[in-house]
């Protein structure tokens, strides 16, 4: 990298840690720990997604449950309106 690229990512990781980092060992240092940092963000987020989505494929389970009741019951009405509406058939 060259020493341009460096300072740029030396500010960048001072933004990120509030320290300025003086060699390019601690500058990886601090890249690496605000690279852990994120990805264990990023890893908690996904947990949570993964559980969240879990909890939506059951709560659809469920109401696809209570639509075939309730088209069960609109079916069982029909017949009895149609019974209703012709007592002899």
């Amino acid at each position: 990298m060259c020493p341009a690229g460096l300072a740029a990512a030396s500010m960048r990781s001072s933004n990120v840690t509030g320290f300025l980092p003086s060699t390019a060992g601690e500058l990886l240092a601090s890249m690496h720990k605000d690279t852990e940092t994120r990805f264990t963000q990023l890893a908690t987020a996904a947990e949570k997604n993964e559980q969240r989505t879990g909890q939506f494929m059951e709560t659809m389970n469920r109401v696809g449950c209570i639509l075939e009741i309730h088209d069960s019951q609109i079916d069982d009405h029909d017949q009895r309106m149609d019974r209703l509406e012709r007592p002899g058939a």
